[in-house]
């Protein structure tokens, strides 16, 4: 995947445009890319750790209680994945299950349902 100077791509029409550079938005890029489609992909930071981009983050989160929002998204090519180390695993049939050891679990479809998507 090239990575582009946004000026450098002023004027240029693209078939779809798709921020974010975390693993959904490289995912899709990637597969679009491989269609053959030209891509846009936007990315708020830079292609490494920069804090002028992470001090984007600063925000008080008035909802459930979680980590500050400053130290747990990253601002950076690739996004939050460079935190967990980037593992996609495909689904497995239980995590559609409900599970009453596991608080809001169970989806309302399976994943036979869900395969061939």
């Amino acid at each position: 995947m090239k990575v582009h100077n946004l000026v450098a791509l002023e004027g240029k029409v693209f078939d779809v445009c798709i921020i974010g550079s975390g693993v959904a938005g490289l995912t899709v890029a990637q597969t679009l890319l491989e269609e053959g489609m030209d891509i846009c992909l936007i990315e708020s930071g830079a292609e490494d750790y920069k804090q002028n981009y992470q001090d984007l983050n600063k925000a008080e989160n008035i909802g459930f209680d979680y980590y500050k929002i400053s130290d747990s998204r990253l601002r950076m090519f690739g996004g939050t994945t460079a935190i967990w180390g980037g593992r996609c695993a495909p689904f497995d049939a239980i995590d559609f299950e409900k599970r009453p050891w596991v608080a809001h679990s169970g989806w309302p479809i399976s994943l036979t349902e869900l395969n061939g998507y």
